[in-house]
């Protein structure tokens, strides 16, 4: 409901077109731009530098720039912050699709997630709908 656009639905189709080839195809990263153009027609950028306005297209453009220019979960999230503007969308996705490769190093700091709040929406939540998930999707197990 909220991607009800034309833009909307083609960032929706990337980014689940990019998780897929991550997940089962086991793509690399550097390939997932000519992927995405073959599969969409879209061209996915790898130079965005301004503040990201709630804009799917400049999601994307941001989320294939953090992902393609980091390889650490850390410095990935700091770059996705860097950008400005929508950064909890960019790194949400670029987050996500970082931990399906094994191109990306593991190293969020113990204090961001143990400080998690515990909120209806906290660490609870979070292990419960990665667990289910899994539980559907047992190709998962192994990113959780």
């Amino acid at each position: 409901m909220t991607h009800n656009t034309a833009e909307g639905m083609l960032s929706s189709h990337v980014i689940a077109l990019m998780s897929h080839v991550l997940l089962y195809d086991k793509a690399s990263l550097s390939d997932l731009p000519e992927i995405i153009f073959t599969a969409t027609g879209f061209a996915l950028r790898d130079d965005w530098c301004n503040e990201v306005e709630c804009d799917a297209l400049q999601t994307l453009h941001a989320v294939n720039t953090a992902l393609q220019g980091n390889r650490s979960m850390s410095t990935l999230l700091l770059a996705c912050v860097n950008f400005g503007g929508d950064v909890d969308s960019v790194a949400a996705i670029a987050m996500g699709l970082a931990s399906l490769t094994p191109e990306y190093v593991v190293d969020i700091p113990a204090s961001l997630v143990h400080g998690l709040e515990s909120g209806e929406f906290g660490q609870n939540y979070l292990r419960q709908l990665d667990t289910a998930l899994a539980s559907r999707y047992p190709v998962l197990l192994a990113h959780i």
